[in-house]
């Protein structure tokens, strides 16, 4: 099954509720800023440089916890597109 990342319900504190599954989560911090962007429709590049700029963080840390995110959630069956 295929589930996008608009169809869960996320909290302003990272709870989140997949109505598809009855599935509930905790998102950190990251983990939440990376989801919102995604559901706002930005690709993987731009929330990379979003999540530098919002972290002050390098390119490539911020990169490397968009992957490893990416990875958690396509393996819970979430359709993310790699652009």
């Amino acid at each position: 099954m295929n589930r996008q990342l608009t169809d869960i319900a996320v909290s302003d504190t990272g709870f989140v509720f997949d109505p598809s599954t009855g599935q509930t989560f905790w998102l950190n911090r990251t983990a939440l800023f990376i989801v919102r962007k995604l559901q706002d429709g930005i690709s993987l590049t731009e929330a990379v440089n979003h999540l530098s700029q919002e972290f002050d963080t390098d390119k490539g840390t911020a990169m490397e916890d968009v992957k490893e995110f990416v990875s958690l959630m396509r393996g819970m069956g979430f359709k993310i597109d790699a652009s």
